[in-house]
This record gives structure tokens, C-alpha cells and sequence, in this order.
């Protein structure tokens, strides 16, 4: 087993399917992990892309809010002229 280990680290020799599984499990990681990916910077990469999305969202409700209030304005507005014309004449 140690001779195995040691092909391993010295990129002589790789893990068959069956073992990487069965060391990913005993180390309670991924076994991309074990072939050298970064899981910190898909994750940091992933939040910031989750980030951008809720910042557009958040924008696009604001601007639907202040779309709304305008509208609200307008309308307040027409009627209290349709109420003071309808008293005038």
C-alpha cells in the first residue's frame, strides 16, 4: 500500500474509480477536491454571481415601484381636476 501511495504522489500512477470514491468518503470531501479543484473559488465565484443577479433584481423592483408612484400621482392628480371641473361646471 505504501509503494501505491507513493506512484500516487509522484504522478506515476492514478487511483482507479473504486478507490477515489473510497477516499473522497474517508476524507469527507469531494473527489474533484482530490484532483486539485478549488472549491473556494467556485463558491466566492458563484456568491458574486448570485450577488450580481440580486443587485438586477433589485434595481429592476425599484424601478418598477418608482413607475408605479408615477402612475399613482398622475391618476391622483387627473381626477382631482375631473372632480374640480365636474363642481364648476
Amino acid at each position: 500500500m505504501r509503494q501505491t501511495v507513493s506512484k500516487w504522489e509522484q504522478g506515476l500512477s492514478v487511483p482507479d474509480s473504486d478507490m477515489l470514491v473510497l477516499i473522497s468518503d474517508t476524507l469527507e470531501t469531494p473527489v474533484s477536491t482530490l484532483f486539485g479543484e478549488n472549491i473556494a473559488e467556485i463558491e466566492v465565484d458563484e456568491i458574486k454571481a448570485i450577488a450580481e443577479k440580486l443587485e438586477v433584481i433589485n434595481l429592476q423592483l425599484a424601478q418598477k415601484k418608482t413607475s408605479r408612484r408615477k402612475v399613482v400621482h398622475w391618476l391622483l392628480i387627473s381626477l382631482s381636476i375631473v372632480i374640480v371641473l365636474t363642481f364648476l361646471f
